[in-house]
């Protein structure tokens, strides 16, 4: 009787062993992803851009594609995915002269993906659109920015302009094409520094490197600009002189303009204001002595705007 429970609990444990064997195996083929793989990948490459292709099983859905640096690991949050239902993507945006990993996986459901294709390391070509590129910001009226760009030593086919907040990640602002080397800015808040990046487009999609500059635009009622003076007539030592001073304002909200011509190196705030609502004025009967020349705006909304000087004159 012992003998035979001893080969009854055998028997037992040899069947659970297999019935393991079987579940475990069964598990492994579970796992194993029945999404095909994407194959005959191709691409074509360009300073900035890599033209992917490639083929598929007809059951799949669509494909994912990461790309990053070369050495970046895949679905790390270190690379940047798209996902496509077509059989070729174009990367774009990238940096000339470049290695990059490329991942491809195909997507037959949300349970079903294959796993990634094999590496792809892809080196952009070297751009043509090379020089220096120069940038000049002014804003000449309080509704626009004007900018404007020019690459030397290249045949250039236009500009790309992308811009926001100071510090903005790029990608994430606004962005403007021009066929010249002229952008007018509207969208703009006033007296706020915003980064302006600036890149030549050459033939075809070839283009050059970013360069940054920034600006701050005006304020509501901002400081006159350009001061200038210019002796009239008369003589100082006989209280006859005569001065007309002149300045430029970037705006139509002005109501008038306050002057003032203190002793060199003395405060505006304490001395005696004219007003006009020209942006020029003639004043007579200066004394000898080293003045400066200051004004400031007062505008529409009842705003003060800065003093602007000294110019110092006589």
């Amino acid at each position: 009787m012992l003998k035979s429970n001893i080969l009854k609990s055998i028997t037992l444990l040899v069947s659970i062993a297999f019935m393991l064997v079987i579940i475990s195996c069964s598990g492994d083929d579970d796992n194993e992803p029945s999404c095909p793989q994407v194959i005959n990948i191709s691409f074509q490459v360009e300073p900035t851009e890599i033209r992917i292709n490639f083929q598929s099983n007809q059951n799949v859905n669509s494909f994912q594609i990461e790309y990053g640096p070369s050495g970046f690991t895949p679905e790390t949050g270190s690379g940047t995915v798209f996902t496509t239902s077509n059989n070729y993507y174009t990367i774009q945006n990238l940096q000339s002269s470049t290695t990059y990993d490329i991942y491809i996986k195909s997507i037959c459901s949300s349970q079903d993906q294959s796993n990634f294709a094999s590496l792809l390391s892809v080196t952009t070509e070297q751009s043509q659109c090379t020089g220096t590129l120069d940038i000049n910001i002014s804003q000449p009226y309080l509704d626009h920015i004007d900018l404007y760009a020019q690459l030397s030593n290249s045949n250039v086919d236009g500009y790309e302009l992308e811009y926001g907040l100071a510090g903005f990640t790029l990608g994430t602002g606004v962005t403007l094409s021009s066929d010249n080397s002229f952008f007018n800015i509207t969208n703009f808040e006033p007296d706020t520094t915003y980064d302006f990046y600036v890149r030549a487009k050459c033939y075809g999609n070839d283009y050059g490197a970013y360069v940054m500059s920034q600006f701050t635009s005006l304020t509501i009622c901002p400081k006159p600009s350009n001061l200038n003076v210019t002796y009239i007539s008369g003589s100082c030592s006989s209280l006859t002189a005569t001065y007309q001073f002149t300045w430029d304002y970037p705006g139509s909200n002005v109501v008038n303009f306050d002057t003032t011509f203190p002793p060199q190196g003395s405060s505006p705030d304490n001395a005696s204001n004219f007003s006009t609502s020209n942006e020029y004025i003639t004043i007579q009967n200066f004394s000898c002595g080293s003045r400066d020349f200051y004004v400031r705006a007062n505008c529409d909304d009842g705003t003060e705007g800065e003093w602007a000087g000294p110019f110092t004159f006589l």
